[in-house]
């Protein structure tokens, strides 16, 4: 089965950041197989400067669900569906993992996402690192999100937020309005990986 790749490159909000310290992510997404991949590339990385960055020794560690991952260093990914319903999915570079859904916008309380079959990682791949890029890979099953399915996603948005040893943020998306909001499906882009 041939692969459809589409390649999204993120943008960052915030300009009070040195060039030299900003990382440049993109995300390449394709179907192969019933299966969607989603692969986070994490570009020109200041190890040093940014926290809950891996370093060549670690991998993958934990595959442990994890609660308020968007509070530190976090990868997130918005897909969305008919009536409004929309999943949000965080993951971080130890592994932790969690999802999210919503009937609305910012639904209140949240809500974590029930798997039919519980699994110690039901999305999270694999973690490559090199000396300046971090790639981390997801994987998502036509079945991952049942009720859900994959051939059923309207829009995605890919975002991130990396935080450095100071406690300052830095958001990435595709798009921005006047300020960084991750749940705003107007500034999402049409899923395209079908």
């Amino acid at each position: 089965m041939h692969d459809a790749h589409t390649l999204y490159h993120l943008t960052h909000f915030e300009k009070n950041f040195p060039s030299a310290l900003v990382p440049n992510i993109c995300v390449n997404c394709y179907l192969r197989n019933d299966e969607l991949y989603v692969i986070y590339t994490v570009g020109n990385v200041n190890f040093s400067y940014w926290n809950y960055l891996p370093n060549k020794t670690e991998g993958i560690k934990s595959g442990t669900r994890g609660v308020n991952l968007f509070e530190e260093t976090v990868l997130e990914c918005f897909l969305t569906f008919e009536h409004g319903h929309y999943l949000e999915l965080n993951m971080n570079f130890l592994g932790e993992w969690n999802c999210y859904e919503f009937h609305s916008y910012r639904e209140k309380p949240l809500r974590e996402f029930q798997f039919s079959s519980p699994q110690k990682n039901p999305f999270l791949k694999d973690l490559h690192l090199s000396d300046e890029k971090l790639q981390l890979i997801l994987c998502l099953s036509k079945n991952t999100f049942t009720p859900y399915q994959l051939h059923q996603i309207q829009k995605v948005n890919f975002s991130a937020i990396l935080k450095n040893h100071h406690n300052e943020k830095i958001h990435y998306a595709l798009k921005f309005g006047d300020k960084p909001d991750f749940h705003r499906q107007d500034l999402y882009e049409q899923f395209q990986a079908k």
